[in-house]
């Protein structure tokens, strides 16, 4: 018999980072491409550490616990695409010269956002005794694919700049470092973040989110102690490092 073992990365795939095969030096739409890779595979992973392990749980307790995880992971994607929307494109459109470019992203956004909204009002209203798992998922089908296809084209647009005649790589970079000093000022986010990466993807050769390590010691001696409970449904402890899903039957947890 075969046993389907499961981790956070399904049922919606990860993102392959472009520096797998390019150099991110040659331009900075590389480099771009690559780093937006890891908030989008962290949201991946988020999601689908909720769809797999919402069936199984089922004391109250718990059930608490899973709608704080999802208000969290609610929040960082919201949070995300409003620093998009209202600084990166805008930024991004001003060196490149180019009003809309990322148009098609912002149509994007408001495509899954109906059933995305859904969510977030659902997991904010629900209690813990009414709460029904089936609800949740069905929820997040009606999303979840045109979400993470979202998340993949987005890298490819900006790794097409490096084809922009108006790109400078400098200038680009430039806006991409703002916009991370605008991202890790949220330190309340910091033991989710950390819980939905992997330091071991693509052979540990990234560091994200690109804080220094003692950090990690922090998230988790401070930040950390506020809603602890919620960050067991993460895939990864808060030194990133992959672990068992907590919320699986038993025959499918195994260490990623």
């Amino acid at each position: 018999m075969t046993v389907t073992i499961r981790w956070a990365d399904g049922p919606w795939p990860l993102i392959e980072t472009p520096s797998k095969t390019m150099d991110v030096k040659r331009h900075a739409g590389v480099q771009l491409a690559t780093d937006m890779c890891h908030p989008h595979n962290a949201m991946i992973r988020g999601i689908n550490a909720i769809y797999l392990q919402a069936p199984y749980v089922k004391n109250p307790t718990d059930i608490a616990d899973l709608l704080i995880f999802c208000q969290n992971w609610c929040q960082m994607v919201e949070h995300h695409h409003k620093v998009e929307e209202e600084f990166l494109f805008p930024s991004l459109e001003k060196v490149l010269e180019k009003p809309g470019f990322f148009d098609g992203e912002i149509e994007q956004h408001n495509g899954f956002h109906a059933g995305f909204d859904e969510m977030r009002e659902y997991v904010k209203e629900m209690t813990p005794e009414n709460f029904n798992a089936a609800t949740l998922i069905g929820i997040i089908d009606k999303f979840g694919t045109s979400f993470q296809q979202h998340l993949s084209d987005e890298v490819q647009t900006l790794l097409s700049l490096e084809k922009e005649p108006k790109a400078d790589s400098v200038k680009l970079l430039k806006v991409w470092k703002d916009m991370e000093a605008m991202a890790v000022k949220q330190g309340y986010f910091l033991p989710f973040v950390l819980g939905l990466c992997d330091r071991t993807y693509e052979g540990g050769i990234h560091h994200f989110p690109p804080i220094p390590n003692f950090v990690c010691y922090i998230a988790h001696y401070w930040y950390g102690r506020r809603n602890c409970g919620a960050w067991r449904f993460c895939p990864s402890d808060i030194w990133k490092n992959p672990r068992p899903l907590m919320f699986l039957p038993e025959n499918q947890r195994v260490s990623a």
